[in-house]
């Protein structure tokens, strides 16, 4: 099982992201596990990806905007807030990426 593995190398799952134990209030990495069912989810992430790699202004609003919704909630660890932040912005980068 993938998360009895991930726990025995020093992570726990929190919020939905992975922390390390010995660092608990900094999120050191975010694993994307996606099914084989689920094709359109991966290209999602990979047509996201390379649309902000091709264009450096949408990956800095992107970065303004990730940001903002931090600063805004200081203190507080809301993963689903912070994601729902970034909703909208992430479709208008999947809609403009697919019609590329």
């Amino acid at each position: 099982m993938v998360s009895r593995s991930v726990a025995q190398r020093g992570f726990t799952r929190l919020y939905d992201n992975i922390r390390q134990r010995n660092i608990p209030s900094v999120a050191s990495l975010f694993i994307h596990v996606v099914l084989r069912s689920h094709k359109s989810a991966w290209s999602d992430y990979i047509d996201f990806r390379d649309y902000l790699n091709n264009n450096a202004d949408v990956a800095k609003e992107y970065e303004d905007l990730k940001i903002r919704l931090v600063e805004n909630n200081k203190g507080e660890i809301n993963r689903e807030k912070y994601m729902d932040g970034k909703r909208d912005f992430i479709q208008k980068v999947l809609e403009k990426a697919k019609i590329k």
